[in-house]
């Protein structure tokens, strides 16, 4: 038996649906960009874990929660949380309780529309960086941005901030971290322009 969600050089059910959202998502105006392309091979594993464990939970959907819950287990986003002062085993713990279970199903989840607003919000961190790709940690920076999110408001609860993220990827430690000094604050260089 082949898994649903492999994430091969082949074509698979994850890129199907990513596919059918790309299509129905087109506004006049806008250019259409091939998400699945875009993603970094750790990206699409990301995608692929939380795909898995929606479907492992019995949801018929993907959404941002299920991301983020893969993005707590998969370095470098892991390592990147816990330098921002979350936990990661906690957090992850906190979304399995939080997410609905049911039955197993080998049917691909569908995105919801948190879901692809992070990926689409992902793409626009990305481009803001400079970067060519979607990496992970393009996607945990967008899950931070919105904080009215059910992600978002996960990561608030942990007191991760794109505030904090970014001093966590400089390298400067999560404040608390026990020298009771404040980190100095950097410019934010990334932000959200995804329309509400």
């Amino acid at each position: 038996m082949t898994d649903p969600f492999d994430t091969g050089s082949g074509r698979s059910p994850f890129d199907d649906f990513f596919s059918a959202f790309l299509s129905s998502g087109a506004r006049r105006g806008m250019q259409r960009v091939d998400i699945t392309q875009l993603l970094s091979d750790h990206a699409r594993q990301v995608v692929s874990a939380a795909a898995r464990q929606a479907a492992a939970w019995g949801g018929r959907d993907l959404d941002a929660e299920h991301l983020l819950w893969a993005l707590a287990g998969h370095e470098p986003t892991r390592g990147l949380l816990a330098r921002a002062g979350a936990d990661p085993e906690q957090l992850r713990a906190q979304l399995e309780g939080a997410l609905r279970r049911g039955e197993p199903t080998e049917q691909p989840p569908v995105l919801t529309p948190a879901a692809k607003r992070a990926l689409l919000d992902a793409h626009q961190v990305s481009r803001a960086s400079g970067s060519t790709y979607i990496g992970p940690e393009h996607l945990l920076f967008a899950l931070a941005l919105n904080p009215e999110s059910g992600a978002g408001r996960f990561l608030g609860g942990s007191r991760v901030t794109p505030e904090a993220l970014q001093r966590a990827a400089a390298g400067v430690p999560a404040a608390g971290g026990g020298s009771g000094e404040q980190p100095p604050r950097p410019r934010p260089r990334w932000t959200s322009t995804a329309a509400t």
